[in-house]
């Protein structure tokens, strides 16, 4: 599917289309063609098969009513018309566009048609008005078990129809009567065919409408629930999913966690107001949401003024550089913190801490970043811990020890 997602409100709106035409506007129509693919290739493989077998049982009509017909109606069976069924098989697993593929489906049952039609015209059989019967099955079979979609099940059945008219008329073998009486049961037949299969594509259609709308509505509701409302940051739901994910017994790449707290958030909050401090946490946030650079990447409100980023495949040093560009540019944004005197401004303490490749529970990376933040802080705020490009990986299960002996001071 392409870039821009289908939207519930594009569902909606051909939901309440009144076209006649059963098809959708082009990016839906895409995006149908594509969730349908694999089953349908599925499904036209059997039916082709089924086809072939099918088809190829109608020798014992050739050989009960038009005997004199048989070898050409063999020659053209085994010849032509199943090799050309045996490609449309083929084809089921090329990439090609579904109405190329579907249009040799269509081609065959004409092919399937013209056979039958050149047996009746050419045999001198007095048993040749029953053989015409085979064209009522196949008009039924080609709108029923192959399932056609309409706008090409529609010109097949109507040039099958036609032909089949103008065979019967031109053929001799029927009288007056049963000339009528065979048109008008195969008419009856095309339009009840046509009707059917008309109504059970809408039907079809307008199901795997209802389902993507209910699909999507769920994935909105679920990506909602995963986002902190105020920051539009991820939230701790979507963080605990995450991990779960990525802390798995095989793990093969690193996880680093950069976890910030805004220095003095609460004083600000009580100089300035709450909705003050909204604004200053949002602004903060989107300076972290910039910094996420893959689907595998989170920004999170961690809580309160805490936030955090989660970065795989991110070593301890990248991580660290990174904090200390988020850090200035917190500190860029230049939001006034005069609670704290004059001229000065919101800042931030960062811990960093990476949990290597392998087995390692995903809450001994957060307990580590929490200490290396609580370590920040100890140092004076306004910086990243640690200082140095040592790799936090290693320091990982030592820094609750390092903290307790005062070493983070």
């Amino acid at each position: 599917m392409s870039a821009q997602a289908i939207t519930v409100d594009e569902i909606e709106r051909t939901l309440v289309s009144k076209s006649p035409w059963p098809q959708f506007p082009h990016r839906l129509e895409a995006r149908y063609e594509n969730d349908r693919a694999a089953r349908r290739t599925r499904r036209m493989r059997a039916s082709l098969l089924e086809t072939a077998v099918v088809y190829n049982c109608f020798l014992v009509a050739d050989f009960l009513l038009v005997r004199d017909m048989l070898a050409f109606s063999f020659a053209l069976h085994f010849f032509l018309i199943t090799p050309l069924i045996l490609v449309a098989v083929a084809l089921q697993d090329v990439r090609v566009r579904p109405i190329i593929r579907d249009g040799i489906v269509a081609i065959g049952t004409l092919g399937i048609g013209a056979q039958i039609l050149a047996v009746f015209w050419l045999t001198s059989s007095p048993l040749a008005h029953h053989y015409q019967y085979l064209i009522m099955v196949l008009l039924v079979f080609v709108n029923t078990s192959q399932r056609l979609p309409f706008r090409l099940a529609a010109p097949a059945s109507l040039l099958l129809g036609i032909s089949y008219a103008v065979a019967i008329w031109t053929s001799g073998h029927l009288t007056s009567a049963e000339l009528w009486f065979a048109i008008c049961v195969t008419g009856g037949i095309l339009y009840q065919a046509l009707l059917s299969t008309y109504e059970l594509e809408r039907a079809i259609r307008r199901s795997y409408l209802m389902r993507l709308k209910t699909a999507l509505v769920s994935q909105r509701h679920e990506a909602a629930a995963q986002r902190d409302p105020l920051t539009g940051l991820s939230n701790r739901r979507h963080l605990d999913v995450t991990l779960e994910r990525l802390f798995t017994p095989e793990r093969e790449r690193p996880v680093a966690a950069i976890l910030l707290d805004l220095d003095h958030f609460k004083r600000f909050n009580d100089h300035y107001g709450h909705v003050a401090g909204d604004t200053a946490l949002k602004r903060v946030a989107a300076c972290l949401a910039t910094a996420v650079r893959g689907t595998d990447e989170l920004a999170i409100r961690y809580g309160g003024e805490e936030l955090m980023l989660l970065l795989p495949d991110t070593d301890a040093a990248e991580a660290r550089a990174l904090a200390e560009r988020l850090r200035q540019g917190i500190e860029a944004l230049a939001i006034a913190h005069d609670a704290l005197g004059s001229g000065q401004i919101v800042t931030a303490s960062f811990g960093v801490a990476v949990a290597p490749a392998g087995p390692m529970p995903a809450e001994s990376l957060i307990a580590a970043a929490d200490d290396a933040l609580y370590a920040a802080k100890r140092a004076g705020r306004n910086c990243v811990w640690p200082h140095d490009a040592e790799p936090s990986a290693r320091l990982l299960p030592l820094m609750p020890r390092l903290i307790r002996q005062g070493l983070g001071g």
